[in-house]
């Protein structure tokens, strides 16, 4: 063949078929596909019955390389079946097949460019299966830059390592777009990372239209400096870890804030303790801060969104992040936070709405159910105490027995309480509604009635809340029989704070 026009458009002058390779998965082909490629040539499978291209060792693509419509399975731990070679730019690797078992020691990479300098590298609708990494970017010492990777449409399998990994600690890679991919990771039988997504000092990377069937540890991991890092549209599930992890810990400069919009994660079926929705953290000398979570669905972790700080580090007070999202079945609490300040979650399912530090602030978290273990908790003692801005739940299930007045367990009351409340009895025509400002200083409440409304105005009333046992509790009077039981909705704002 003399010229092809390539599926993205290119004009391509020398098409190699690797004749002299023997192709039949057993006998090692790696001179032959090099020496295709060393040429100049875009190396493509063979144009009759399919074949199996054994490699020992990495296949590089020169400036403008292409290898597509080729299977290759490469020798256990090897360090990449496919690379490119040293400052290549403009390569591309297209409907590969490519097969690495891990080895131990680092080695079983699929397609791997590592601390070597690299512009505009194209990975699309292929499949790899790696023993360790499908795709690694890595530069871990020098200056070499890698600048331009398009991996996009590809179904990508890590047995013990990553499925994609952009780690450059030494020297900041830039312009990683990630589309259009099936991720699944920790299919060997002794795991010892597990990232479905990691970047680590990348600038301006996007993860978008992503599916993630499986995560050893994060399904999606941010660390160090990540400029103008964006991850949309992802679904994962079967999350053994954290479902999104951002932090900042070597490289001691304050990254931009990661932004994640339309994430839903769900963690598997084994223990989730330890295991956070979205996990911000930080060592010194780094910080994280201005993080952008809207639109994003947490399941079945321990804590559905945690922001603070590493262990034995302290967190630096008023770091901004918002959220805003969905926290469900969170068996510690909803929103877990030292010092910082967040948006508004709903929480479902989750028996703890909030649990913070000292100098912890809360926003509005609003519940399908009555929290069963506390609105508010403290993870620390001493110095000052932690406050949200406010609440909502229905209580389920209020009923009143008739012929009198019983009082309504709202919630326990915290160390202050100042704001406004509203709480409406939905139970027909012997639905109440009452809202006003409410003040407890830990030893007397007071309230102002702003608004009150009976639908069997002298049958069934309401008065202001009182406090009863360190409960603050709803005066209900029914005057006729029996009410069934109808839902008492609950909605706080202003400071509830826990010393």
């Amino acid at each position: 063949m003399s010229a092809v026009l390539s599926p993205i458009g290119r004009l391509i002058g020398h098409v190699a078929y690797v004749p002299d390779a023997t192709g039949d998965g057993v006998a090692d082909d790696t001179d032959e596909l090099n020496a295709a490629t060393d040429a100049g040539n875009v190396v493509v499978g063979a144009s009759g019955p399919a074949r199996t291209y054994k490699v020992s060792n990495t296949v590089y693509l020169e400036d403008g390389g292409m290898i597509c419509d080729i299977r290759i399975v490469g020798d256990p731990g090897i360090n990449g079946a496919l690379g490119v070679d040293v400052g290549a730019t403009q390569t591309t690797f297209q409907n590969v097949n490519v097969e690495v078992a891990d080895a131990g020691a680092g080695g079983g990479q699929g397609i791997a460019l590592s601390d070597q300098a690299a512009t505009d590298v194209l990975i699309s609708d292929s499949f790899i299966t790696a023993g360790r990494y499908g795709v690694l970017t890595n530069i871990s010492s020098g200056s070499s830059v890698i600048d331009g990777v398009l991996n996009v449409g590809n179904y990508i399998t890590a047995g013990i390592g990553d499925a994609i990994e952009y780690n450059h600690p030494s020297q900041a890679g830039r312009n990683f777009l990630t589309s259009g991919v099936i991720l699944n990771v920790a299919t060997g039988s002794a795991p010892s990372a597990g990232f479905a997504y990691g970047v680590a000092n990348v600038e301006y990377s996007v993860l978008s239209g992503a599916i993630i069937r499986q995560a050893y540890e994060d399904a999606i991991h941010l660390e160090d400096r990540f400029l103008g890092a964006v991850v949309s549209a992802v679904s994962g599930h079967d999350i053994v870890g954290h479902g999104v992890t951002i932090l900042n810990n070597s490289i001691g400069q304050d990254p931009d804030g990661a932004v994640l919009v339309g994430l839903h994660m769900t963690h598997d079926s084994t223990s989730s303790a330890g295991h956070y929705g979205l996990n911000v953290v930080y060592d010194t000398p780094g910080s994280v801060r201005g993080n952008i979570a809207v639109g994003t669905y947490f399941k079945g972790f321990e804590t559905a969104y945690y922001l603070g700080g590493a262990t034995g580090n302290s967190p630096t007070p008023h770091v901004l992040q918002l959220i805003q999202g969905v926290a469900r079945d969170a068996t510690n609490a909803a929103l877990g936070a030292p010092a910082f300040m967040v948006g508004n979650i709903v929480a479902l399912n989750c028996g703890t709405l909030a649990r913070g530090s000292g100098s912890t602030r809360f926003d509005s978290i609003h519940s399908d159910e009555q929290p069963a273990t506390a609105i508010l908790s403290r993870s620390d003692s001493g110095g000052p105490g932690v406050y949200m801005r406010g609440f909502s739940y229905p209580i389920v299930g209020v009923s009143h027995a008739g012929g009198g007045a019983e009082n309504k367990t709202l919630f326990a009351l915290p160390t202050r309480l100042s704001g406004r409340l509203i709480c409406r009895w939905e139970a027909g025509t012997h639905g109440v509604f009452w809202s006003g400002e409410i003040n407890w200083d830990g030893s007397s409440l007071t309230t102002v009635t702003n608004s009150i409304i009976e639908h069997e105005p002298g049958n069934t009333t309401v008065a202001s809340p009182t406090e009863s046992g360190g409960n603050l509790v709803l005066p209900l009077t029914n005057n006729s029989g029996a009410v069934a039981a109808s839902p008492l909705l609950v909605e706080f704002s202003g400071v509830f704070y826990v010393a």
